[in-house]
């Protein structure tokens, strides 16, 4: 098939259908700045799938037409001032666009960043609109002759600037057999990792493992982020996402929570870990170079050669050297990095070196941290000039080497090449944005900025940060510009190393699906394989997993799209390959609810580490093998002779393309933080060890990770004992499983819509180690436990029956995951039935699950003693009630920076015998007090709104029913009959409360309705209509759980109230009648909660004892209230203590 449309439109006639030109146009980014123009006329005019007439790509050359004409709001064009669109056509799915270039054109007047930003534009409105797989410009200068001349417009732009040589040193030496070196060099016995859940980490390891990846770098790039508007490029300073904020997501966002999965994947396999974006979540930092005071040398610092200045080297002009040694068969020098670290919590660490070809093929850097030390291994013969991720580790705050500090080693690698170690510098944290680019630093953390600017922390030249016209033009091509500079040549070959951009995808919103990329704007040796190899492996694993995600993976309808880009063209520099993986389309409610899904993001990131593989497989004769899954069924019990028996269940090959395990690492722990001192044992089938000389009477945590030739497996849940030499009474049971989008982390950076950004940190979402908060509070309470999933009760791996008390974690564990299956039910049953038995259980979403929605009413009831009364308490507070076993006690469960949000802890009321231990405060506050104008908007901002254009809301002094202001919305209804006067920022409230407003009323008969949106679903809710028949000011309240009211809008919700917060979202004010223009005073918007007194927690003694929790325990703020409280429940159930213990209690 072929459509073409060629020949001559006037300008008059393409503006009066687009409108004209108008400079300053509100637009930030050169991608997106006809968003106004495809809206207008493309959107309107087209839908997707339709039957396409010849005549239809007349919207292509129209828009083409105005790519030298529109400007954005700082005077650029998309392409130079001048230019023409000649026509537009599609043949064999592919879209070609020739334009005429003015003949006057001087040297940088086109160049790559004109060709990015048209072929972005062109693919993002037309490849879904008229279902083509490739778009190609095409360009002539004005004196070729009208129908000839026509050439492929990456023929005629200028090339960026080059890229600095590499640095050889001049007794250098290419590096022996590269692959074969490297898995030797990464199989030492002692150098294991144990890593995050699902892929997010390592939170801490041993040491990097040998895997398939091993001797590979692999460099990518987390698109977009934070970036300014540089006045140096004629900018106002200010600060913009490159992507829109919709769908609780934004791509910039998006793409760096995607990258921090597969950095642990890649770093399991064996890889060199090198990204354009910091990895980790740590906005405190600490860089020590080579020459602070707080960096140490062994035998002495002379003992080290200082080198000269040099740009390569880290550090400003005066500092930027560095010191080097000669490697030796034993250790016998070191440099060690021991910063004072502000907070104590998780850091990413990264190592600095200039890379040569004198360097040693592996040197060694040693992580020290709570979990004991890590060795990782770098090759900066090929690998250098920038930030190198040496993983995730746990610190405490201060300054102690002997847990808190990196050293580098002259220990040569036990196979490989000696030759000079590098001390230069070591950094801990990301920090917060520090670039100014005229108009201030952005306030955000660098992680949330664009790669340019950490790329110019990392003090990379000009010519990787700086290659184009403006910062977001820079932008593209700075990852892959970064790759380049950094690799240097050790023999691996143009296969030995890769680079993968990641981002997300935007159409209309009827897009779903991934899409591997390749440019036509250079030639790219194997691309077109790779870009392939990544989508058709991510749609068969995801295609594969879906089953268990809340909607099926979309398919694109294509592997891969091609098209101009920057990011994975000519910026490679012909050194490796690369491509651009579209993980799934982020303006599709479906797909933004999947990525949003942090399970969903690991699968994704899995997929790209196993696309890898198979490049290096078909390309550079790599192994075809993949790292096993983890291991589940964990469980750690005292062996009854003061060791610990630690069990799993076998890890087999899974069918999205994991092998078996060939063994596994069990990794120990003192603080349930940082692991490390693994135990390794052989064998699919080797399912136990017991671990012996351990400490008494301390609390000992574990993991589990699965091992083969390919790498490592991420790690089980954390199981944990408190050791002793006999019986154990307690045991505990993590049964919190649940990960999914709804526990996300709330960001509300600031932008101009004011939505709200899911961020997938799973240290915040379900970090599987609850049994620390558990555990040290019976610990602390003077008792011994252990632990297991609950996966090994419904497995009989456990038996409960060996223990007199049961704590059951179930955390917000809900429906859809079962917070006590069937079995668990019966297991639970039968262990109450027996004598002397106690059973604390906690959770938020138990009551809801088993009493509310039916699952096991009889059990709730009549077994853990309670009945649901709401779904969300309104609070985070509960106190012990008078009389009970928890009376004097107050705990908090308000989210902080470390714990999942509990936003809707059952209520909960004491049947069967049962009592109220705790109950939850009633709650009250201000919504708005209408001071400021904040982000209300002009009544015409909303589209509902029907009334002259005249009509305005401002804040007036007077009349004011409480504060300094008063909202005062001036109505002009010429013919219109409604407005909404709209604010979607104002905070949230609970859902069980009366909302109320006070209204200045104006007489005029006209009818008001306040608007509320529930935040778990957006919909849009309406109040009952008051008529404004008074004058002066009167209260307007909503009880939202019982007055009625009726859905605005919300498509896709329930079409009730579930969430358990709401959101002030606007006034609707209808005409009646009445006068034809007039004031209308909104003042005090407040709330108040319905949950006073409601009960929190219920215990029961009669055949057994029990205590139920309405929150999760784990969720209590403070470690001293903890230990109250689960001292309190042990000393209510007689769990026993030590005899000595005991006795002086009695007495």
């Amino acid at each position: 098939m072929k459509i073409c449309w060629r020949g001559t439109l006037l300008v008059a006639a393409m503006l009066l259908m687009f409108g004209a030109p108008r400079r300053g146009a509100a637009h930030t980014g050169e991608m997106a700045f006809l968003d106004h123009l495809y809206d207008s006329h493309v959107k309107n005019s087209l839908s997707p799938g339709a039957t396409k007439a010849t005549t239809d790509t007349a919207v292509v050359r129209e828009m083409g037409s105005l790519f030298g004409l529109v400007q954005t709001k700082t005077g650029r064009t998309l392409l130079p001032t001048g230019t023409t669109c000649d026509f537009a056509e599609i043949a064999d799915g592919k879209l070609t666009v020739g334009f005429t270039f003015p003949a006057s054109l001087k040297a940088g007047d086109l160049t790559e960043v004109n060709l990015e930003n048209v072929g972005a534009v062109l693919t993002h409105y037309f490849v879904n609109l008229y279902g083509v797989y490739e778009v190609k410009a095409v360009g002539r200068f004005a004196t070729a002759k009208m129908d000839a001349g026509f050439v492929g417009m990456e023929k005629l732009v200028t090339p960026a600037p080059a890229l600095p040589p590499e640095t050889k040193a001049a007794d250098g030496v290419p590096g022996p057999e590269y692959q074969k070196l490297y898995r030797q060099l990464q199989s030492q016995a002692a150098a294991e990792p144990g890593k995050a859940f699902a892929g997010q980490g390592p939170i801490s390891t041993s040491g990097q493992p040998a895997g398939v990846l091993s001797g590979r770098t692999v460099f990518f790039g987390a698109g977009h982020g934070w970036t300014c508007n540089d006045t140096g490029n004629g900018g106002d300073g200010s600060w913009f996402t490159q992507r829109p904020f919709l769908l609780s997501m934004c791509e910039d966002y998006g793409n760096i929570d995607q990258v921090n999965f597969f950095a642990t994947l890649l770093f399991n396999a064996g890889a060199t870990v090198v990204c354009s974006r910091p990895l980790g979540y740590q906005t405190n930092e600490v860089v020590l170079d080579n020459e602070d005071s707080a960096v140490t040398y062994t035998p002495a610092k002379a003992s080290w050669t200082l080198s000269g200045t040099d740009t390569d080297n880290y550090g400003d002009s005066s500092s930027n050297n560095m010191r080097y040694i000669s490697t030796a068969a034993s250790e016998t020098a070191t440099a060690t990095y021991t910063p004072n670290i502000p907070e104590a919590g998780f850091y990413p660490v990264y190592c600095f070196a200039n890379a040569s070809s004198n360097r040693t093929s592996g040197q060694l850097y040693k992580v020290r941290h709570t979990g004991g030390e890590t060795q990782v291994r770098i090759n900066h013969r090929r690998v250098g000039r920038g930030w190198i991720w040496l993983g995730n580790y746990y610190f405490n705050a201060g300054s102690n080497s002997g847990t808190g500090s990196v050293q580098i080693s002259n220990l040569e690698p036990p196979a490989g090449t000696a030759g000079y170690v590098i001390a230069d510098a070591i950094r801990f944290g990301n920090g917060m944005g520090s670039i100014t680019r005229g108009g201030g630093v952005s306030g955000y953390a660098r992680e949330a900025e664009c790669s340019r600017y950490w790329l110019q922390q990392s003090e990379m030249p000009n010519t990787v940060i700086d290659a184009s016209s403006t910062d977001q033009n820079d932008n593209v091509s700075a990852p892959p510009r970064m790759a380049a500079y950094m690799r240097q040549d050790d023999g691996q070959g143009y296969n030995g190393d890769i680079y993968l951009g990641y981002h997300s995808n935007a159409f209309n919103g009827s897009a779903r699906g991934s899409v591997g990329l390749i440019t036509n704007a250079a030639s790219v040796t194997n691309q077109a394989t790779l870009a392939a190899l990544v989508s058709d492996t991510l749609d068969t694993e995801c295609n594969i997993e879906d089953a268990n995600w809340e909607y099926t993976w979309g398919a694109y309808g294509s592997s891969t799209l091609t098209s101009a880009y920057g990011e994975i063209g000519t910026g490679l520099n012909s050194e490796m390959c690369g491509t651009i993986i579209e993980i799934a389309f982020h303006d599709n409610s479906s797909d933004a609810a999947l990525l949003r899904d942090p399970k969903v993001r690991y699968v994704a990131a899995r997929s790209q580490m196993h696309a890898l593989v198979k490049y290096f497989n078909q390309f550079d004769s790599n192994s075809l093998a993949f790292p096993p899954e983890p291991p589940t069924r964990v469980r750690a019990v005292n062996s009854g002779s003061g060791g610990v028996t630690i069990s799993w269940a076998a890890v087999a090959a899974g069918s999205a393309s994991t092998d078996a395990a060939t063994g596994y690492r069990i990794y120990r722990s003192t603080d349930g933080y940082g692991f490390g001192n693994p135990v390794s044992v052989s064998g699919n089938g080797t399912v136990t060890t017991t671990i012996n000389g351990l400490t008494l009477n301390q609390v000992h945590y574990f993991r589990v990770a699965a091992t083969n030739a390919a790498g490592e497996s991420t790690p089980s849940e954390v199981v944990a004992v408190r050791l002793r030499n006999g019986p154990v009474p307690v045991l505990i049971v993590n049964g919190y499983d649940r990960i999914d989008r709804y526990n996300n982390v709330p960001d509300f950076p600031n932008n101009a819509s004011g939505s709200e950004v899911e961020r997938l940190r799973l240290q915040r979402n379900n970090s599987y180690d609850y049994v620390r908060q558990h555990g040290t509070a019976v610990a602390n309470a003077g008792r011994w436990f252990d632990s297991c999933a609950n996966e090994c009760v419904i497995n009989n791996d456990v038996n409960l029956a060996n223990y007199s008390t049961v704590i059951w974690i179930s955390g917000e564990e809900s429906s859809g995951d079962s917070t006590f299956n069937s079995t668990e039910r019966t297991a639970i049953t039968n262990f109450l039935a027996l004598s002397d038995r106690n059973l604390f259980v906690s959770g938020s979403e138990i009551a809801y699950d088993l009493d509310s929605l039916g699952n096991a009413q009889t059990f709730y009831r009549n077994t853990l003693r309670a009945q649901y009364v709401s779904d969300s308490a309104s609070a985070y507070q509960a106190t012990g009630v008078t009389g009970s076993i928890l009376a004097g006690i107050s705990a908090d469960f308000s989210p902080g920076t470390t714990m999942y949000d509990v936003e809707s802890a059952d209520v909960l009321s004491a049947v069967n015998g049962s009592s109220a231990a705790m109950s939850y405060p009633s709650s009250s506050g201000t919504v708005d007090n209408l001071d400021a104008i904040g982000t209300w908007q002009d009544p015409n901002y909303s589209g509902q709104t029907t009334a002259n254009a005249t009509s305005t809301f401002a804040i007036v002094s007077s009349p004011t029913h409480q504060g300094t202001g008063s909202g005062d919305l001036y109505y002009d209804w010429g013919a219109g009959t409604r407005i909404r006067e709209f604010n979607n920022t104002v905070n949230t409230f609970p859902s069980n409360s009366i909302f109320s407003v006070w209204v200045y009323g104006d007489n005029s008969g006209n009818t008001l309705r306040v608007m509320l949106r529930d935040t778990a679903d957006t919909e849009l809710f309406q109040s009952s209509p008051v008529t404004l028949n008074f004058t002066g000011w009167q209260q307007i309240t909503w009880n939202i759980p019982s007055d009625a009211s009726t859905e605005f809008t919300g498509a896709g919700g329930d079409g009730v109230i579930t969430g358990p917060n709401m959101r002030f979202d606007s006034m609707l004010l209808d005409r009646n009648g009445g006068p034809a223009t007039g004031n209308l005073y909104f003042d005090d918007a407040t709330y108040t909660g319905l949950g006073g007194s409601s009960t929190a927690a219920v215990q029961y003694s009669g055949t057994y004892k029990l205590v139920t929790f309405g929150f999760p325990f784990e969720a209590i703020a403070s470690a001293t209230t903890r230990d109250q409280v689960m001292s309190a429940i042990l000393n209510f159930f007689g769990t026993p203590l030590p005899v000595g213990i005991a006795d002086w209690q009695l007495e």
